[in-house]
């Protein structure tokens, strides 16, 4: 009993005097980043949550410095990202659909998510109404799939219809004498991107 308590003594007296020893307490004061060897100090050495992004100089952390999944959205500045910081096929769409135009148009269910139905309302004039909790005020996107067809037509986005629908309006080109003509088409197939 009596080595326990003179050792604990012993440690509690080291302590103390490296405490109020000036020149120890100097010299935690003064030891800084380069009195410290490189690659000494590791993640288990630092307390949780101390390092912020002033602490870590400009591009010096690279994506595998990330664990997977602990980037949200709420940590990306708005408007900071641009397509080029995408790969093909990496942007988010809520929904798209393909629609195969002709006598009966249709959509195409492999190619088609969360859009509830279609409805051609006029030659070449679609409303395709969104799934519940689509966003219908983005930018739509629409594009004419090049299988329908030769000839110049177009596939774009006219407004809103319906409950919760885009209206999408295909037109074809056609030559009148020395004049090129824009019509409403029902034989245009296109793709619609709702971001």
């Amino acid at each position: 009993m009596r080595k326990k308590i003179a050792y604990g003594s012993a440690v509690a007296v080291l302590a103390a005097l490296a405490v109020s020893n000036p020149v120890v307490a100097d010299a935690a004061r003064k030891i800084g980043g380069e009195d410290i060897r490189n690659g000494s100090v590791g993640s288990a050495d630092i307390k949780n949550s101390t390092i912020k992004s002033k602490d870590v100089a400009k591009d010096t952390l690279k994506s595998w410095d990330i664990a997977d999944n602990h980037i949200q959205g709420k940590d990306v500045k708005d408007g900071s990202l641009t397509a080029a910081d995408f790969k093909a096929g990496e942007l988010p769409v809520t929904a798209y659909a393909r629609v195969t135009g002709g006598a009966t148009p249709a959509l195409d269910d492999a190619r088609t998510q969360k859009v509830a139905s279609l409805n051609r309302t006029g030659p070449g004039v679609y409303c395709l109404e969104l799934a519940s909790g689509v966003d219908r005020s983005v930018a739509i996107l629409a594009q004419v799939e090049h299988a329908t067809g030769s000839g110049n037509k177009t596939a774009q986005p006219s407004g809103n219809c319906g409950a919760n629908g885009v209206q999408v309006t295909t037109e074809a080109q056609s030559v009148n004498g020395t004049a090129i003509e824009s019509a409403p088409s029902n034989d245009v197939s296109f793709t619609v991107l709702v971001p």
